[in-house]
C-alpha cells in the first residue's frame, strides 16, 4: 500500500468505520523477511486488531503443480510467523492463494500438513484452507473435513461452495482493493473470539 502512496493507517480506520470486520493483507514472497515482519506487518496487524478487525495474512503464493521445494518454502514461511503471530487470535493465515492442477487428495494432504505444522508449534490462529475441492468428492473418505480446530474453508466464488457439507465457509475476494461479502456456514470449530458473522472483507495491497 505504501508503494502506491496509500496511507494504510487511514485506510484501516476508513474500513473499520464502514463496518469491515476482516482485512486481508496480501504479502508477496520478497517481502517476507524478518525486517518486513517487524517494521511493516506487525504494526499493521496491531492497528487493525485495535480497531476490532481480524487480519488474514495471505501469502501471495500459487502452486501451479505439486513442487516439494516450493511447498517447503511455504511451510518455512508459516513456521517463521508463529513466534510473532502464533498466539494472536486476531490473525488468520492463508498460506496458499491457489493450488491449480493438483489432485484433490494431494491438495488435501498439502493443507493438512500445513495445519499440523501450525498446531505442532501451538499456534492458535485460524487457518484459511483455500479451494477445498476434496469436500465435493464422491469418495466419502476423501470428502471428510480436515483434522483439527480453527479451520475455515475459502472459495473464490459462490459456485465453489461444497454442497451437503456443514463446514465454515469464507468467500474471498482475490482482487486487490475489492470488497466482498464474508459468510460463515457453521462456527462450531471456530474459536470463541471469531465465532460470529463477519460483515465485510477488505483486500489491502
Amino acid at each position: 500500500m505504501e508503494q502506491s502512496g496509500t496511507d494504510w493507517k487511514a485506510r484501516l480506520v476508513e474500513s473499520a468505520r464502514a463496518g469491515a470486520r476482516v482485512v486481508r493483507l496480501t504479502v508477496r514472497e520478497p517481502e517476507m523477511s524478518p525486517t518486513f515482519r517487524a517494521q511493516k506487518l506487525l504494526p499493521f496487524v496491531t492497528a487493525a486488531n485495535r480497531l476490532g478487525m481480524y487480519v488474514i495474512i495471505a501469502f501471495d503464493f500459487a502452486l501451479p503443480e505439486y513442487d516439494n521445494d516450493r511447498f517447503d518454502l511455504i511451510e518455512d514461511w508459516v513456521r517463521e510467523q508463529i513466534p510473532i503471530f502464533g498466539a494472536m487470535s486476531g490473525v488468520m493465515f492463508e498460506p496458499i492463494r491457489e493450488i491449480k492442477q493438483i489432485t484433490p487428495l494431494r491438495r488435501k494432504n498439502v493443507t493438512q500438513r500445513l495445519i499440523d505444522g501450525l498446531r505442532g508449534y501451538r499456534a492458535v490462529n485460524l487457518y484459511i484452507a483455500t479451494e477445498p475441492t476434496y469436500l465435493s468428492e464422491l469418495d466419502g473418505a476423501l470428502a471428510t473435513p480436515l483434522s483439527g480446530n480453527n479451520i475455515v474453508y475459502a472459495v473464490h466464488q459462490a459456485s465453489e461452495v461444497p454442497t451437503g457439507r456443514q463446514v465454515p465457509i469464507m468467500l474471498l475476494s482475490v482482487g486487490t482493493g475489492a470488497t466482498s461479502a464474508v459468510s460463515i456456514a457453521l462456527t462450531e470449530d471456530l474459536s470463541s473470539a471469531a465465532a460470529e458473522i463477519w460483515r465485510t472483507s477488505v483486500a489491502c495491497s
